[in-house]
């Protein structure tokens, strides 16, 4: 077990294995193909990442004249091009209007991934987390299918497109506090220590490991995973909203898209979170 000392000496325990970096560089391998599509797909995510911020502008143009309905719609496409953005970047195949599942879909491939990178960071990850989400990783995403088959069905859409404004804003704060316990945590110091060891360890792993290390901005990276936890949530509050504009609408006509509702109250506040989005999705898409 070697020790590493993080940001402001804090000091964690990391352990490299030589089991582990085989491991990770079976994984990395098993990813080339994906990761290779991700990089043949970059033009294609930069003008998915355009039209999600026009649409984001639609969307707070239409709510200044009082178009809520129209308002929640652009929101709703804002998230899900932004969201498609994402997939492309990473490599991932998705074409659907509920948005969550993409975020999903891109989780399940990179899972094993995750699964070492959780096990490298140990406690770290739980203390963010407050839950085993780093400890059972199939576990977490099978609750999140099966809760998000649930909000699929129609009352289901109709619960979180009437979601009150106290509600939304209490899954928005799940990710500010994510936010915090990172900086606190000091997973970027961490990170960028281990990152160092593994190039200097890059001859045990493999070629793919190192090949992958090349040119990686972990710093951009991380951050837009903070960011796409949040555009995940935001998948969530706005994918009923998709269908809204339409008067015969099974979930909400546009007549019921008051200043009350609580996706009209809270449309500032996503409007802001989906902005920090494009920022980190332009950061590593180099724009």
């Amino acid at each position: 077990m070697k020790k590493i000392s993080a940001n402001q000496g804090k000091q964690v325990q990391i352990e490299l294995s030589k089991e582990l970096l085989s491991r990770l560089g079976e994984e990395t391998e098993r990813l080339s193909p994906v990761l290779q599509r991700g990089k043949r797909s970059k033009p294609m995510a930069r003008e998915l990442l355009k039209a999600g911020e026009d649409d984001l502008v639609a969307s707070q143009l239409l709510y200044e004249q009082r178009l809520y309905s129209l308002s929640a719609y652009h929101l709703q496409q804002s998230a899900e091009k932004l969201t498609k953005c994402l997939c492309k970047f990473y490599g991932i195949k998705f074409h659907h209007h509920r948005t969550p599942r993409g975020f999903l879909k891109l989780l399940k491939e990179y899972k094993e991934l995750l699964k070492l990178g959780f096990k490298v960071l140990g406690n770290m990850v739980f203390d963010i987390f407050d839950s085993d989400v780093g400890m059972d990783v199939d576990g977490t995403l099978a609750k999140a299918d099966e809760a998000l088959a649930k909000l699929e069905n129609s009352s289901g859409q109709k619960e979180v497109a009437r979601m009150d404004y106290e509600k939304i804003c209490s899954f928005l704060s799940i990710v500010e506090q994510i936010k915090v316990k990172v900086k606190e945590q000091r997973v970027e110091g961490t990170i960028g220590l281990i990152l160092d060891q593994l190039k200097k360890q890059s001859s045990v792993a493999s070629p793919q490991v190192k090949g992958s290390l090349e040119g990686f901005d972990y710093k951009a990276n991380l951050d837009l995973g903070i960011n796409a936890c949040t555009l995940y949530v935001i998948d969530i509050l706005t994918f009923p909203h998709e269908a809204c504009r339409y008067p015969d609408s099974k979930v909400l006509k546009p007549s019921e898209y008051d200043p009350q509702l609580g996706i009209v109250r809270a449309s500032s506040q996503i409007q802001s979170y989906l902005e920090d989005v494009i920022e980190s999705l332009k950061a590593v898409l180099h724009w």
